[in-house]
């Protein structure tokens, strides 16, 4: 590429274009005489790209686990994915992972691998002989998009299929080039799965949460300690943020910073709990610090929470710990970029939380694209229709599609669950409703007054009379029918 071409491309939009400017200048190169002004013009062009969107774009997979084909465009805010067990909504999230898992990697450290897809456990058992891949098109700023793919060829054939990993390789050591040159803000990458946020009273790797610890187990499967992590650094931040000024500069930059750290988590827990004064830190007789959120009325231990109190708070606070070590350079940090990938959002959450989580997510976190799967219609009525994919399979063509209904945000729960879900607000297994679905056929064919009816009535009466109102509505069609008849 002509110089000229490239300082286009990079004014432009093109990051990858933009880095190569800028350590043209820093470095010195043919065409580009060194100058450190125009180096540092360079640099902020190519950090006005990244700060101005990254969200992943388009997800094309074949054969990965029980996924055959499927092309997805997402939201660049918010993408939940629903449909029926077993139609591979987790596989969805797991295929993105694994993309994600080479950015994140090259992005602490270069030469090191990401996510890679299994042979024998991963590719769809049926199609073994075709392999597997998974292609992620990412979109950076508004006019350049990185694409990958990671691959697995069939196992004992011959076949060209491979991993392209070079754009994400590039993209990491970029971070990692503009970040040494001068600090910068990194985008966060997170997988959230079932197994999330439990308390394993095992310690965290490290005590130490410089910036890459942002990254630290951030796309791991099965990792278990993101609670206990949690209280560590917030353990860590309280004393820093106690200790007094002192002669050491150093010192004195890590408890402001600790200050702000927590001062912006407890305005994130406010969200939760509006009453909440402060997260405060108890010495107790056990010799073991403990972390402590201070209501008007009382006192909450965050080791003593509820599981659902531990994946509310945990993910969101785990969320912000992250942002908050990746952009220690923002004064706003949670406006931070990145993808967070949540498996069954409503986990452990009461039908009243249900309704609020994407709406805190999405409130505190503006700029990040969440990714998540839910079985909940509570959640969907929080949720724009634009924002949804239902994933299902044509069992004739045995091809896998999605769809965007048609209307969910605002709606009633039993709405979404009925023409989202397809799922009938009553549960047609139970016996009392098949009593109330025969009524209604017979009170419709004018048979209210048989001895069946009058029957079937008996058993809703003892079953919901003064409870049940389909029985009351069922009353009103009744005297207008016996009306019309006695008109005849």
């Amino acid at each position: 590429m002509s110089t000229h071409h490239l300082v286009k491309n990079a004014q432009k939009g093109n990051f990858e274009a933009a880095v190569q400017v800028f350590q043209n200048y820093k470095d010195g190169a043919p065409d580009f005489e060194k100058n450190e002004k125009l180096a540092l013009d360079a640099f902020e062009n190519a950090i006005s790209i990244i700060q101005s969107n990254f969200y992943l774009n388009e997800l094309t997979i074949s054969n990965f686990k029980k996924v055959l084909e499927l092309n997805i465009i997402l939201h660049q805010n918010l993408t939940v994915f629903i449909g029926e067990n077993g139609v591979g909504k987790t596989s969805l999230l797991e295929a993105i992972r694994k993309n994600l898992m080479w950015i994140a990697a090259t992005t602490r450290k270069d030469n090191t691998n990401g996510g890679t897809i299994d042979t024998k456990e991963e590719v769809n058992n049926f199609y073994k002989d075709k392999g597997a891949y998974i292609d992620c098109e990412f979109q950076i700023g508004k006019n350049y998009k990185c694409k990958g793919r990671v691959a697995t060829p069939p196992d004992g054939v011959i076949s060209d299929l491979k991993s392209e990993l070079t754009k994400y390789r590039e993209l990491g050591r970029n971070f990692r080039i503009l970040n040494t040159y001068q600090n910068i803000d990194l985008p966060l990458f997170a997988f959230y799965g079932i197994d999330r946020i439990q308390a394993t009273g095992k310690k965290s790797k490290s005590s130490e949460f410089g910036k890459i610890e942002g990254y630290d187990s951030s796309l791991s499967l099965n990792d278990k300690t993101s609670f206990d992590t949690l209280i560590i650094w917030l353990v860590q931040q309280l004393k820093l943020a106690k200790e007094g000024n002192t002669y050491l500069q150093e010192k004195n930059v890590k408890n402001m910073k600790a200050k702000k750290a927590i001062q912006n988590v407890e305005i994130l827990f406010k969200k939760i709990y509006p009453e909440l004064k402060e997260i405060k830190l108890i010495y107790e007789d056990d010799g073991k610090d403990k972390v402590v959120i201070e209501l008007e009325n009382e006192q909450i231990y965050l080791h003593q929470f509820s599981d659902g109190q531990r994946v509310l708070f945990g993910l969101i606070g785990d969320i912000a710990r992250r942002l908050l070590l990746l952009n220690d350079v923002s004064d706003t940090p949670f406006d931070g970029r990145g993808i967070v990938l949540i498996d069954e959002i409503e986990l452990h959450l009461h039908p009243s939380w249900q309704q609020k989580i994407i709406l805190i997510l999405r409130d505190s976190f503006p700029n990040l694209q969440f990714i998540m799967t839910t079985h909940s219609p509570h959640v969907l009525t929080t949720v724009e229709a634009e924002c949804i994919r239902s994933i299902c399979i044509d069992h004739e063509t045995n091809t896998f599609k999605y769809e965007i209904p048609k209307f969910t945000k605002g709606a009633e729960s039993n709405v979404v669950l009925e023409d989202v879900f397809y799922v009938d607000p009553r549960p047609q297994d139970v016996e009392e409703v098949k009593w109330l679905d025969q009524y209604i056929k017979l009170v419709n064919n004018d048979e209210w007054d048989s001895e069946e009816a009058k029957e079937l009535r008996t058993r809703l009466d003892r079953w919901g009379k003064n409870k049940e109102t389909e029985l009351d509505k069922i009353d009103i069609e009744i005297s207008l029918r016996a009306f019309k008849r006695s008109k005849k």
